[in-house]
C-alpha cells in the first residue's frame, strides 16, 4: 500500500490509488484491529427522544479483541440490547449518553476528540453515519487516570478473568465523574463546608472553560463537568418547563446562576415547582437522583410536601423568604423514610415581568451535627441519673429512666440483671457471669408478659433474647447487631412490641452486656458481667459507623456509673466489716500481746517434736522449691541417704509413670502459689520390695504481703495400706457383680431348660387321657380296657409330675423378682371365693389321685362383714394357696387319714379366725427401702371399706414338732433333714409365701403338733368393692357352709365342645413341640398352619386372607403363637415385621400374636409386648389354658375392628 501523501494544512489526501481498498470491508478492519471494538446501531432510535434510559439501540457488531474480553463484552450487550443497566448504573447511563450521540451527518466521517472512561476504559468514538457508531477502548486506565495500553494486551488475553470496574454507586453519592484528557480527577464538593466550585479542566491543559455562554447552549466537550452532560440527557419536554429551546431567558439565567452555586441548592420553577438542582445538591436527593429532576417538588418531595407547601405558597403568592435552621424532615431515602435535619431557605426569584417565577432553595443537611448533639445530651442525662445510685436496684431504675428521655434513640429497651446479692459477686470475680441467671428490672416499649422481656432467664437457656446476650459475652463484652436485612433477629421476639418514639418497629436490635469500667477489670481477660441491655435502633436513622460509636459510649458510660456503685457498695460492706472486727480487735489485742512472746518460744519447740514423732514425713521448702527441712519419716519414706544435697533429689525415686504428675504439681506451686496434692509411687518401698509404696504429698505456700511465696510447708503419707484396701473391696465389688450376674444367668438357663420340654409333656399327657376316656366307653375287650386304664393312670402321673416341676419353677422365678425387686402387687375387682376355688380344682387330680377329701369351708364372718368382691392381687393369693396346698397333700397323701380343710373368714384385724394360743410370724420386709406407706395394707388401713381376709388350711397329715416349727418360712429351709429325702422339695414355697402375704399387708404362721396334723394360717388386707352380678351369692347366702371338692375321676375337659373354631399359625423352631401344639389343636376342632421360624411366618402370611389383595382368595388367618427364640429370624423381630406391614397397610388388618416361650421374667414379657407381642404365654401351658386367651384377643380385636 503506498503512503498518504500530505497537504500544506496538514490533512491526508486520498492516495490515487485509493480505488485498491474498494476490495475490504469495514468489518474486516475492525476485525483486525488489536483494540476491543464494538459497532452500535442507531437506526432504531426514536426521533425525538434525548433521554438514554429511552433509546433504542442494539450491538451490530463486536471483534475477538472485544468477545475475549468477557465480561465486559456481557455489561456492553446488555447496556445496549436490554437497557437494564441504564436504570441501575449512572455511569452506565452517563456511558450510553456518551455513545449514542448523533453528529452532523454533513460532516466527514472522522474520529471524536471526545474520549469516555468506562468499566475501567477509555473509549474514542466514531459516528459512521447516521445509523451506526463505532466504540473502540484505546486502553485501560489505572487509579490515577493515566492510560495504560500493555495492561489492556494482557487484560484481554485473560478471558477468565473479569475486567476491572468502579464501585456501585451508594445511596446518596453523587455522579460519578469522567477523568479529564489530562488524566486527573476533577474536584467535587464533599460537604457543605467546602463553598468552592469545582474547577473544569479542557483537554489539552489549564486553560478555564469559558463560561460566557449559558449551560444550556455551551458545547459538550470532555471539559464538561458530569451534571451539565446529564442535565443536557433530560428529556425536559416531558416535565412542564417544555423543551430547553422554548425556556425563557428568566429559567435559563436562573438555571446557570444555580449550576455555578458551589454550595447545595436548587430552584423550583413555575407554579408547579419543577425541580433543578446542581451537582453539590446530589447528596441530599439521595435514592431521588436522578428522577428528581424535572419532577414538581409535590411529587418529588411527596412525604414532606404537607409540611413544606405552606411556605412554598409564602414564597409564591407573597414574595416572603423563609431560613430555617436545623429543621427535621422525615425524606424516603435508603429504603425507609430517614430522620434529617436540614437549614435551608426559600427565596422567591423575580422575573423579568416583576412576578415570583421560581423558589431558590439552599440546603445545608445537618443531621449528623443535631443527632449527635441529642445522643450526646442523652449520655449526660444518663450519666447524671445514675451517679446519685447508691446500689445496683437504684442503678437500674435510674439508667432506664435516663434512657426513658430518648424515646426516638431509644424505642424499645429490655434492661437485665445478672447479679446475686452476696459477697461473692464482687469486682474481683474471674466469672465472666455472676449469677446463672438474668433478672428483668425494666423495660421502655415492651407489654407485660411479652415472649421477649420473661421476668427471669436461666443465663444458659433459650428464652427471649438470652442467646445474644451470651454471644455478647463470649465476644467479650462487644454488642450483637442484630437486623432484619441479614435475618439474624427473630421475628416472634419483636412482635407485639408498643414501640416508643415514631411508634414503628426497629430494623436492628443491639444487645450488649454492661460491664463495670474500672482499673481492676482491666487485670482480668473477662470483666464480670453485672447485666445486659437489649436496645432497638431508632427506626428512621441507619445503623452506621455513628450509631455504633453512640452504643459504645452509652456502655461506657454505663459501665463507668456501674463500676461506681459497685466500689461503694464494696466500700459499705468492708467498712461494716472492718467496724466489727476492729471492736474485736480491741478486746482481744491485750490478750494478744501478752500471749505473743510465750506462744512464739513454745511454737519452735512444739513444732519440732511434733515433726519428729509426726507419722507422716514432714518438709518446708524455700521460694524457690528448694527443701530446707525434713524429718525423719520423710528420709523414711522418700529413702533418700541423709546427707546433705540428698534432699534436693528426691523425685528421683518416684516411679517413672507418676513422675511428670508429681512435676506438674510442684511447678503449678511455685507458679500459681496455690495449695496442691498428690498421689504417687516410691520406687523403694517400706515394707516389701516387690511392692511400690504409694504416697500422699500435700503442700501449701506461705505468702508475704505482695503475694510472694515466702515458704512451702508439705507432707507425706504412706497410704500403701489405703491403696491396698480399695483394691481388695474393688475386686470383691467385681466378684459380688459377677456372680450376681452368674446366679441370674443360671436362673434364666435353669427356667428355660425345665420350662421347655413341659408343655409337651402336659399336652402329651392330656391328650393320653383324652384318648383313654374316649375308648373306655368300649366294653368289648377287657384287656384293652385295662391298658386304656394303665395309660390313664401313666397320664395321670405325668401331670403331676409336671404340675410339681412347674411349681418349682414358678418359685424360682418369683424368687428372683424378689431379690431383683421387681414383684408388684397389682389389685383388681374379684371374688375371693372363686380364687379359692379355682385353686382347689387344680388340686382335684393329684387329690383324687392320692384319695384326699378336699372341704372348702366359708366362715360366717365372711357373710356378715358383707364381703363378695374386694380389691386385690388374686395371682398372688393363688401362689399362696398353691403353696400351702402342695405342702399339705405331700405330707397328707401318707396317712391313713387323708383330709385337707381350707377355710375362708373376714374381719377387722388379723385375730379372727386364730384362738388364743396362736400367732402370726412378725412381718419380714421383702426390700429394705420398703416403707409401711408402700405396702399395699399400709394403703388401705385408714379406708372405712377395708376388710382383712383370713384363709387356713388344715391338713390331718403327721404334724410337726417345736424344732420344726422353727425353721419353718426361711429360705431353702424344710422342717427337717429327713423332709427331703421323705417328700421332696426345694424350701421355697413357704418363705416365697410368707413374703408374699407381708407384701399384701398381712401376716402368716402355723400351729401343729407331732402326730395331730398341722394348720397354716394367713390374712391379707383388701378393700371391699360393688358386688358382681355373677358372683357366688348363693354361698355367702349361709353364715357357715362348706363344699366338698371330690370325684372319682379326672377328666380333661373337651375344648372343642362349644368352643369357637380358629385358624391358628403355629411359628416354633422345636418340631416335637410344634408337632404336639399342632395336635391338641387340630384335636380341639381347629384349623393350624405351621411355620418353622419368622421368615416363614412371614411367607404364610403372604398367602392369607389378611394380606392386601388377598382378601377374596387368601388363606384365614385368626392368631399367630409365636415362639421367642428361633434361627433366621426370631419371634421379636417378625412380630416388628407384621407390626410394621400393617401400618404400612400390606397387612390389612391388626393380628393377634401370642408368645408361646419359656422366658417369662417381667423384662423378657415387656420387651415382647414393646416388639407387637398382645400376649405371653408361658411355658408350660395346657391347651385349656391357651384356647381362652385366644378367644379373648379374638374377640377384642375384632370388636375394635
Amino acid at each position: 500500500m503506498k503512503r498518504l501523501d500530505s497537504v500544506p494544512n496538514g490533512r491526508p489526501r486520498h492516495a490515487d490509488n485509493a480505488s485498491a481498498l474498494n476490495g475490504y470491508t469495514v468489518t474486516q478492519l475492525l476485525e483486525s484491529d488489536p483494540r476491543p471494538t464494538l459497532v452500535v446501531a442507531l437506526k432504531t432510535i426514536e426521533p425525538n427522544a434525548k433521554d438514554a434510559s429511552t433509546l433504542r439501540t442494539s450491538t451490530y457488531f463486536a471483534n475477538d479483541s472485544l468477545l475475549e474480553l468477557v465480561p465486559l463484552y456481557q455489561r456492553l450487550k446488555a447496556l445496549f440490547d436490554s437497557h437494564d443497566a441504564i436504570q441501575h448504573d449512572l455511569d452506565a447511563a452517563e456511558f450510553a449518553a456518551w455513545a449514542i450521540r448523533r453528529g452532523n451527518p454533513a460532516a466527514p466521517s472522522k474520529p471524536s476528540a471526545a474520549f469516555h472512561r468506562f468499566s475501567g476504559y477509555k473509549w474514542t468514538r466514531v459516528q459512521l453515519n447516521q445509523d451506526f457508531c463505532v466504540l473502540s477502548a484505546d486502553g485501560t486506565v489505572d487509579d490515577a487516570g493515566e492510560i495504560n495500553i500493555d495492561t489492556l494486551t494482557k487484560t484481554r488475553r485473560r478471558s477468565h478473568e473479569t475486567s476491572a470496574s468502579k464501585p456501585k454507586l451508594r445511596r446518596g453519592s453523587s455522579v460519578v465523574r469522567r477523568p479529564c484528557a489530562s488524566g486527573r480527577q476533577m474536584p467535587r464538593t464533599k460537604s457543605a463546608d467546602d463553598l468552592t466550585t469545582p474547577v473544569l479542566w479542557l483537554p489539552g491543559g489549564n486553560t478555564r472553560v469559558d463560561w460566557g455562554v449559558n449551560w444550556t447552549e455551551m458545547p459538550l466537550t470532555d471539559a464538561t463537568s458530569n451534571h451539565v452532560w446529564l442535565l443536557r440527557q433530560i428529556d425536559w419536554s416531558a416535565s412542564p418547563l417544555g423543551p430547553v429551546d422554548s425556556w425563557h431567558w428568566d429559567l435559563r439565567a436562573a438555571s446557570d446562576m444555580l449550576i455555578r452555586t458551589p454550595y447545595p441548592a436548587a430552584i423550583y420553577w413555575g407554579p408547579e415547582f419543577v425541580t433543578i438542582y446542581n451537582e453539590p445538591y446530589v447528596d441530599l436527593a439521595g435514592d431521588k437522583h436522578p428522577q428528581l429532576l424535572g419532577t414538581p417538588y409535590a411529587k418529588g418531595w411527596a412525604e414532606i410536601w404537607h409540611l413544606i407547601e405552606p411556605i412554598m405558597m409564602a414564597a409564591w403568592d407573597g414574595a416572603e423568604s423563609t431560613m430555617k435552621h436545623n429543621d427535621r424532615l422525615f425524606i424516603l431515602r435508603g429504603g425507609f423514610l430517614e430522620e434529617t435535619f436540614f437549614s435551608w431557605s426559600l427565596v422567591p426569584l423575580l422575573g423579568s415581568n416583576g412576578q415570583v417565577a421560581g423558589i431558590f432553595n439552599a440546603a445545608f443537611e445537618t443531621t449528623q451535627q443535631v443527632v449527635n448533639e441529642r445522643r450526646l445530651q442523652t449520655l449526660q442525662e444518663i450519666g447524671a441519673y445514675t451517679a446519685t445510685a447508691k446500689t445496683l436496684n437504684e442503678f437500674w431504675v435510674l439508667a432506664l429512666q435516663g434512657m426513658a428521655k430518648n424515646e426516638a434513640d431509644f424505642p424499645l429497651c429490655l434492661l437485665y440483671s445478672n447479679t446475686e446479692d452476696s459477697d461473692a459477686s464482687s469486682l474481683q470475680s474471674n466469672s465472666t457471669l455472676a449469677a446463672p441467671f438474668f433478672t428483668l428490672e425494666g423495660s421502655l416499649g415492651v407489654p407485660n408478659g411479652h415472649a421477649s422481656a420473661p421476668a427471669n432467664m436461666d443465663a444458659a437457656g433459650f428464652e427471649g433474647f438470652a442467646p445474644y446476650m451470651r454471644e455478647s459475652v463470649a465476644s467479650n463484652g462487644n454488642p450483637i447487631v442484630l437486623s432484619n436485612s441479614d435475618g439474624t433477629l427473630p421475628a416472634h421476639l419483636i412482635e407485639g412490641l408498643q414501640w416508643l418514639g415514631f411508634g414503628e418497629p426497629s430494623r436492628t436490635v443491639v444487645v450488649f452486656a454492661v460491664t463495670p469500667m474500672t482499673p481492676k477489670s482491666q487485670h482480668y481477660d473477662h470483666p464480670q458481667s453485672r447485666g445486659f441491655i437489649v436496645l432497638g435502633v431508632n427506626p428512621r436513622r441507619p445503623y452506621d459507623s455513628a450509631y455504633e460509636l453512640f452504643i459504645q459510649l452509652l456502655m461506657r458510660q454505663l459501665g463507668t456509673s456501674l463500676a461506681s456503685v459497685l466500689l461503694f457498695e464494696d466500700q459499705v460492706k468492708r467498712s461494716e466489716r472492718e467496724a466489727r472486727l476492729a471492736a474485736l480487735d480491741r478486746q482481744q489485742l491485750s490478750l494478744q500481746l501478752r500471749q505473743r512472746t510465750q506462744e512464739a518460744v513454745e511454737s519452735e519447740l512444739k513444732f519440732a517434736r511434733m515433726a519428729e514423732y509426726a507419722p507422716v514425713g514432714i518438709f518446708i521448702a524455700n521460694s524457690q522449691g528448694n527443701l530446707t527441712f525434713c524429718n525423719g519419716m520423710w528420709w523414711k519414706l522418700s529413702r533418700q541417704a541423709r546427707i546433705s544435697g540428698a534432699e534436693d533429689r528426691w523425685m528421683e525415686n518416684i516411679v517413672q509413670a507418676d513422675k511428670p504428675v508429681v512435676a506438674s504439681a510442684w511447678d503449678q506451686l511455685l507458679t500459681e502459689k496455690i495449695t496442691i496434692s498428690a498421689e504417687f509411687r516410691l520406687r523403694s518401698p517400706v515394707r516389701d520390695d516387690s511392692v511400690d509404696t504409694w504416697v500422699l504429698m500435700s503442700a501449701f505456700p506461705e505468702k508475704d504481703h505482695e503475694g510472694n511465696i515466702r515458704t512451702i510447708f508439705g507432707c507425706m503419707t504412706d497410704i500403701s495400706a489405703q491403696k491396698e484396701a480399695e483394691n481388695i473391696q474393688s475386686k470383691r465389688r467385681e466378684e459380688a457383680l459377677e456372680l450376681k450376674r452368674q446366679q441370674e444367668n443360671f436362673i434364666d438357663i435353669t427356667s428355660h431348660e425345665m420350662r421347655n420340654p413341659l408343655s409337651a409333656i402336659l399336652q402329651c399327657a392330656d391328650q393320653i387321657v383324652k384318648t383313654a376316656t374316649s375308648f373306655a366307653e368300649y366294653d368289648e375287650i377287657g384287656k384293652v380296657r385295662d391298658l386304656l386304664h394303665d395309660n390313664a393312670d401313666a397320664a395321670k402321673t405325668i401331670n403331676l409330675c409336671a404340675s410339681h416341676q412347674k411349681r418349682i419353677v414358678d418359685d424360682i422365678l418369683t424368687l428372683s423378682k424378689l431379690d431383683s425387686k421387681l414383684m408388684a402387687i397389682n389389685p383388681v375387682s374379684v371374688q375371693p371365693i372363686q380364687v379359692v376355688e379355682r385353686v382347689l380344682t387344680m388340686f382335684e387330680p393329684e387329690s383324687n389321685a392320692d384319695d384326699i377329701k378336699l372341704t372348702l369351708a366359708i366362715d360366717k364372718s365372711y357373710s356378715s362383714h358383707g364381703v363378695d368382691t374386694v380389691s386385690l392381687d388374686p395371682s398372688r393369693l393363688q401362689q399362696v394357696l398353691i403353696n400351702l396346698m402342695t405342702n399339705a397333700i405331700k405330707f397328707t397323701k401318707g396317712c391313713a387319714q387323708r383330709t385337707i380343710l381350707v377355710t375362708v373368714g373376714a374381719g377387722h384385724d388379723g385375730q379372727g379366725l386364730l384362738s388364743a394360743e396362736h400367732s402370726y410370724l412378725p412381718a419380714k420386709v421383702v426390700n429394705p427401702s420398703d416403707t409401711e406407706e408402700t405396702r399395699l395394707g399400709a394403703q388401705q388401713t385408714q379406708d372405712d371399706d377395708s376388710v382383712c381376709l383370713y384363709f387356713t388350711v388344715q391338713d390331718s397329715g403327721p404334724g410337726l414338732d417345736e424344732e420344726d416349727l422353727k425353721v419353718l418360712f426361711q429360705r431353702f429351709q424344710q422342717a427337717s433333714p429327713r423332709t427331703h429325702v421323705q417328700y421332696g422339695g426345694s424350701g421355697l414355697g413357704l418363705f416365697i409365701s410368707r413374703l408374699l402375704v407381708d407384701m399384701m399387708g398381712g401376716e402368716i404362721g402355723v400351729c401343729s403338733n407331732n402326730g395331730s396334723g398341722s394348720r397354716f394360717f394367713f390374712y391379707i388386707k383388701c378393700r371391699k368393692l360393688l358386688p358382681q352380678s355373677n358372683g357366688p351369692a348363693g354361698a355367702l347366702q349361709l353364715e357357715s357352709s362348706t363344699k366338698t371338692h371330690q370325684s372319682s375321676q379326672s377328666t380333661v375337659p373337651d375344648s372343642a365342645a362349644g368352643a369357637a373354631l380358629y385358624s391358628i399359625l403355629i411359628v416354633e423352631d422345636n418340631l416335637i413341640n410344634q408337632r404336639v401344639l399342632k395336635r391338641q389343636l387340630l384335636s380341639a376342632g381347629h384349623i393350624v398352619h405351621t411355620a418353622n421360624h419368622g421368615k416363614q411366618a412371614l411367607e404364610v402370611l403372604e398367602k392369607s386372607s389378611a394380606w392386601h389383595g388377598n382378601e377374596e382368595n387368601g388363606t384365614a388367618l385368626s392368631v399367630i403363637l409365636m415362639d421367642i427364640e428361633m434361627p433366621v429370624m426370631d419371634g421379636l423381630e417378625c412380630s416388628r415385621r407384621i407390626r410394621e406391614l400393617e401400618a404400612n397397610r400390606k397387612i390389612t388388618r391388626h393380628l393377634p400374636i401370642i408368645a408361646v416361650t419359656a422366658y417369662a421374667r417381667p423384662e423378657q414379657v415387656e420387651s415382647a409386648k414393646v416388639a407387637g407381642v398382645d400376649d405371653v404365654m408361658p411355658k408350660p401351658f395346657r391347651i385349656v389354658e391357651l384356647v381362652p386367651k385366644i378367644t379373648e384377643l379374638v374377640h377384642r380385636f375384632k370388636t375394635d375392628e
